[in-house]
């Protein structure tokens, strides 16, 4: 999902909405809790988006890295 938002057709009309942006950061999230290897594909999701140029806006940045934040900091700390 995360790279279905980045690399949508319509990725122009929603590359500074924060609500998007939660969407991704939340999808992202997900897939972390689900396989650590996810970090990898989204390394690659990275830089396939600098390469495009399809940076997105700080709005949708700041929504995507506080939802992240929010989603994996109670498991990364519940960690012995």
């Amino acid at each position: 999902m995360t790279a279905a938002l980045l690399l949508s057709p319509h990725y122009r009309d929603i590359r500074d909405s924060a609500p998007h942006g939660a969407l991704a950061g939340i999808t992202a999230a997900l897939a972390m809790l689900s396989h650590g290897g996810t970090a990898f594909i989204l390394i690659a999701l990275a830089l396939t988006v600098l390469a495009f140029g399809r940076v997105p806006h700080w709005r949708f940045l700041l929504a995507a890295l506080a939802c992240f934040v929010a989603l994996m900091l109670p498991w990364s700390l519940s960690k012995p």
